[in-house]
This record gives C-alpha cells, structure tokens and sequence, in this order.
C-alpha cells in the first residue's frame, strides 16, 4: 500500500510540473504581438490568440499541407536527415540515444 501511494503522489507531482511548464510556455507565447496578413498590427488578447492559433492548426491538419509535415517530420526529425548529411557518426550517435530514449516508452 505505501509503495502504490508513492508512485500516485510522485504521478501527481510530476503532471503538476508538467502542466506548470506548458502553462508558462504557452504564455510566453502568446505575450507576442500579432500581425494579420491583410492589416497592420493589431493588440488581441492571449485567449484570441490561442483560439486564432488553434483554428489555424485545424486549419493545417485537415489540409494537403499535412503530408508534407509528415514528410518532414519523418526524413528531418526521426531519420534526421541533416544529420546525416554532415557527419555519419554524429547521425549514428544520435540515433543510438534516441532509440534507447524511445525504447523507454
């Protein structure tokens, strides 16, 4: 019983932490200004902004652009294809840590 009560407050504590930190990126985020693409800057509220940023990922996800992110996402960030590029054992080494990482999970 004092080992499941444990991994329940550490669980807890770590969703708080992470939540903090989402909460303050998010902020810093939309402290931005904003600049639609047919006016000049305009003042907008964060919770505009955010409402603004999640319609244009929508917007994004249900389009054709979303293949191309993939694309990216898969050559450029999981098979790291810059990496590659440059040095063959930098790329090796990074992709031995991120296997182990991913393997975590």
């Amino acid at each position: 019983m004092g080992r499941s009560l444990f991994l329940t407050a550490m669980g807890f504590l770590s969703i708080s932490i992470f939540l903090i930190g989402l909460y303050s990126r998010v902020s810093i985020w939309l402290e931005g200004s904003f600049v639609f693409l047919d006016e000049q800057e305009k003042v907008v509220s964060k919770i505009d902004k955010l409402f603004i940023f999640i319609k244009r990922a929508f917007n994004v996800i249900f389009s054709e652009k979303i293949f191309k992110l993939i694309e990216i996402w898969f050559f450029d960030i999981l098979l790291g294809r810059r990496l590659i590029k440059e040095n063959f054992s930098r790329w090796l080494m990074h992709t031995c840590l991120m296997i182990g990482f991913l393997g975590l999970f």
